[in-house]
């Protein structure tokens, strides 16, 4: 009896653990939050070089001379979007108040400030992603840094084209809940940047259409997290920021 028993146990132990070996699961990056609303989602992936999604309007598009300054969103950028030529100065946690203070890791240079950098290297092109680590603090006191920012960069990069990128939403869900990082703060510092831009001679890029529910949310399917990205959509980002690339560069040649 107590043989049969066990044999029983047994059996609907296997198949528990069979059920739930087959079940699908999506497992977000092991990255330590620091400041940061988050960090990028991991997934499986196929990573497709810069080259290998070259079209005829993106044809004339290098990003040999390129950087790419921003926080979690950009770091998900640098791994995923497969810019290989550009730089990138990103961190997990990147503000506009820190920006300039902080040591970043950038591929083929080393431990270096956003000054030394663009010390040391010339850039065609600068796309710049903060401001959603900052939100909480007075909205002027944003876009007076931000400012300052584009300010510095231009001293020390006279001739790069600057691109201010808007942030991207987080999902309808962490939107109500959050009384900080919500849509309608991102809506008012994007309107914000979209204004500096079209007064400073700056190109306001937007690829929240891309990834924005029919609400004007991050669309719950496209992240795991309620704020970044999946891996896949990474890469679509950076294709898209080729193509804009392409046009502003055809409109400026036209």
């Amino acid at each position: 009896m107590y043989k049969s028993n066990l044999i029983t146990l047994l059996s609907f132990f296997l198949i528990a653990v069979l059920v739930l070996c087959s079940l699908p699961f999506e497992q977000p990056s092991g990255k330590d939050d620091v400041i940061d609303i988050g960090t990028p989602l991991t997934q499986t992936v196929t990573r497709l070089s810069e080259s290998s999604r070259r079209s005829p309007h993106t044809a004339d598009v290098s990003f040999a001379h390129t950087l790419f300054i921003g926080d979690s969103r950009t770091v998900g950028l640098m791994e995923y979007a497969g810019l290989e030529e550009a730089d990138f100065f990103c961190t997990v946690g990147m503000s506009l108040f820190s920006v300039e203070e902080v040591s970043v890791e950038v591929g083929g240079v080393g431990a270096v400030t956003l000054e030394t950098l663009l010390a040391g290297r010339a850039y065609d092109r600068i796309y710049i992603m903060l401001g959603i680590n900052d939100l909480g603090y007075d909205e002027q006191s944003i876009i007076d840094q931000y400012r300052h920012l584009v300010q510095t960069i231009r001293r020390q990069a006279p001739d790069a084209q600057l691109y201010l990128q808007a942030n991207l939403h987080v999902t309808r869900e962490r939107s109500q809940q959050d009384a900080t990082f919500n849509n309608a703060a991102i809506d008012r510092l994007n309107a914000s940047l979209e204004e500096m831009a079209n007064t400073q001679n700056l190109i306001y890029l937007d690829a929240n259409v891309l990834f924005d529910d029919g609400g004007g949310n991050l669309s719950e399917e496209k992240s795991a997290d309620q704020t970044h990205l999946y891996a896949k959509y990474y890469a679509q980002w950076g294709t898209w920021i080729m193509e804009q690339t392409a046009l502003r560069n055809g409109e400026e040649s036209a």
